[in-house]
């Protein structure tokens, strides 16, 4: 698969034995519970996972793409391995750390500030 400067397909070099060794995952409404409460807080992803060939010297699945929509904000996120990250067709650049930044513990939050889901609805 070849990208163009824009992140659009420009052209395929995957072959027919390759093509059929790809795996679609689609998830329609990611945040079912949040899209059924009228939360603006959901999105649709498509996630593709290479899978090993038998003639394939690596033995476990690989992601090598990826697109996440979110319709309300009109925001689309999508990577391609190898070829970055973009947001809304802009590619993003990762933030720098410092040593220090690494040493520390990773972010907490307090109760009270957070959004916690059960995964079901209440009544």
């Amino acid at each position: 698969l070849s990208l163009d400067d824009d992140g659009d397909v420009a052209s395929s070099s995957i072959n027919d034995e390759e093509e059929d060794r790809l795996l679609f995952i689609v998830d329609p409404i990611d945040g079912t519970t949040n899209f059924q409460a009228g939360l603006p807080i959901y999105a649709m992803s498509i996630g593709v996972v290479a899978l090993p060939s038998s003639s394939s010297s690596s033995s476990s699945p690989e992601v090598v793409a990826g697109v996440i929509y979110n319709p309300t904000l009109g925001e689309m996120t999508s990577a391609v391995r190898g070829r970055g990250c973009y947001l809304n067709n802009r590619r993003l650049q990762p933030p720098q750390q410092h040593q220090s930044q690494q040493q520390l513990p990773p972010r907490t939050s307090i109760l009270n500030q957070s959004l916690i889901n059960v995964g079901f609805p209440i009544s």
